[in-house]
């Protein structure tokens, strides 16, 4: 069963969950049904608060983002077979330093990723939402490094992306931050490289705002990712050989030359009087297998004769778009849900049982009234209900999972076996 935000607010009504006397507005109902649910999931009693998830992890670049209703993975299986979870601290300690590219252990990368999946190479993005037409604001880096500013006077930190625009705008290479109004509907952001390709790096939930994800590495899935040739190169400095002159500030310049699956561009940063290039930065690095030798030209802009002392170096990546080739690892995560606030009409609540919800406003209500013994009542009423809906799903014999670490087992009630 699904039950959405819009629809609960209206079977609670219904219900008599909430005080029928004109003070209550429906974001009042909302407000008092995500206290609710907050409640029940931090209660430590609710035993929907942790759970399987099946899944994979693609072989691109190895990295799994939960989705952001999860807390964290408490323990995994890779292909069937148990792995040890290492923190975030763990290249830190004596004696180590960091996964090694034979190492089964799962690396806690943390959080604050707002995509499931960073681009292979810099692309320009495009968001898609049926029905919206506002926009949604990107930050991010260029693939030198660089913050990403826009429009070209570079007033404004980031990128502002229509919904349902054709791609636009700066090449990302790694995407910071995401800011996104709330939408009636899911909304997928894809990155779309020069070589024409795209691929989906985030799908966000209605309510979704601020996206943030906690990602996880696994060292194991990019051991499966297929050999192939040697990495090609990309542009990483640029300075003026020859000035040239008629250029003006913010030109895109294309490099001349070289063999290339995606020609590399600079962005003219400063100039002197007569239009001669005095600064540029790295627009789009580009992928060479074979580079072309300085000094190199450069074609576009409104000036000519410009020409540059450039450095390729090996690029991360052994495609230029899409990958052509990701496997799939599948894997097996025990993690820990975290409340989420239910904002957007079509967010659907993580419980669905109307017994526990209407218990769980109750509790809130008489929380509010100072009553502390109703609240607790109807606490553990809404975590009851919310329980048995679940139970119902298992078997009526299942067997637990139980590990006892004791060195004496004495009046303990353990029994020792050898």
């Amino acid at each position: 069963m699904i039950l959405t935000l819009d629809a609960a607010v209206a079977k609670l009504s219904a219900a008599k969950a909430f005080v029928e006397d004109g003070s209550m507005t429906n974001a009042d109902k909302r407000s008092m049904i995500n206290e609710a649910l907050e409640s029940i999931l931090l209660s430590n009693r609710f035993i929907g608060s942790h759970g399987v998830l099946n899944t994979f992890v693609m072989s691109t670049t190895g990295i799994y983002s939960l989705p952001r209703q999860f807390l964290t993975v408490i323990a995994a299986k890779v292909n069937q077979s148990v792995r040890k979870m290492a923190s975030q601290m763990y290249p830190f300690l004596p004696g180590t330093t960091d996964l090694s590219q034979f190492s089964t252990n799962i690396q806690d990368i943390g959080d604050g990723s707002p995509v499931f999946k960073q681009p292979n190479t810099p692309a320009q993005l495009r968001i898609q939402c049926t029905g919206e037409s506002s926009t949604v604001e990107i930050h991010g880096l260029d693939g030198a490094g660089n913050e990403i500013w826009s429009p070209p006077d570079t007033s404004t930190h980031g990128e502002i992306i229509t919904f349902n625009a054709a791609k636009a705008g700066a090449y990302f290479g790694t995407i910071t931050r995401v800011v996104k109004p709330v939408t009636a509907d899911q909304a997928f952001l894809f990155a779309c490289y020069p070589d024409g390709t795209e691929e989906v790096i985030a799908v966000y939930e209605p309510g979704e705002t601020m996206p943030d994800y906690r990602q996880y590495l696994f060292q194991e899935a990019i051991l499966n990712r297929p050999q192939t040739s040697p990495s090609p190169v990309g542009l990483t400095t640029a300075t003026p050989f020859s000035i040239g002159s008629g250029y003006s500030v913010n030109d895109i310049l294309t490099v001349v030359g070289g063999t290339f699956s995606i020609a590399a561009q600079i962005k003219v940063e400063g100039v002197n009087g007569s239009g001669g290039i005095t600064a540029v930065q790295i627009y789009l690095p580009g992928s060479y297998p074979a580079p072309p030798t300085s000094p190199v030209s450069v074609a576009g802009g409104t000036g000519t004769n410009a020409t540059f002392n450039m450095s390729f170096v090996s690029g991360a990546s052994t495609f230029t778009g899409v990958d052509p080739n990701p496997i799939a690892t599948p894997i097996s995560l025990y993690v820990r849900r975290r409340h989420v606030d239910m904002v957007a009409d079509n967010d659907v609540l993580p419980i669905t049982n109307l017994r526990a919800l209407k218990n769980g406003v109750l509790h809130i209500y008489w929380e509010n009234q100072g009553d502390e013994t109703r609240s607790q009542k109807h606490l553990d009423d809404a975590i009851e209900w919310a329980n048995k809906e679940i139970k119902l799903y298992h078997p009526p014999f299942e067997e637990g999972a139980v590990r006892v670490n004791a060195s004496l087992t004495a009046a303990t009630g353990l029994k020792s076996f050898r």
